[in-house]
């Protein structure tokens, strides 16, 4: 993404760092038994299809046009 000068490159990491904290903190939950692993689970399946099917879809197209140039 750095490499082609890829424009929601930011945004893009900044999405995973949110989904790392949050993965972090949900975690923290499971392990004190406050969070059943279906709930995380459930979080990490959505945010993966999610991020996936737009986010990650944004710069196939963006690297699929710049190749071909």
């Amino acid at each position: 993404m750095v490499q082609y000068n890829y424009p929601k490159y930011k945004e893009h990491q900044a999405a995973h760092d949110e989904f790392k904290r949050k993965v972090s903190e949900l975690r923290k939950l499971h392990d004190q038994k406050l969070l059943q692993s279906s709930q995380l689970l459930n979080t990490l399946r959505d945010w993966l299809i999610n991020h996936i099917c737009n986010i990650d879809k944004q710069y196939g197209a963006f690297f699929a046009e710049t190749i071909k140039k």
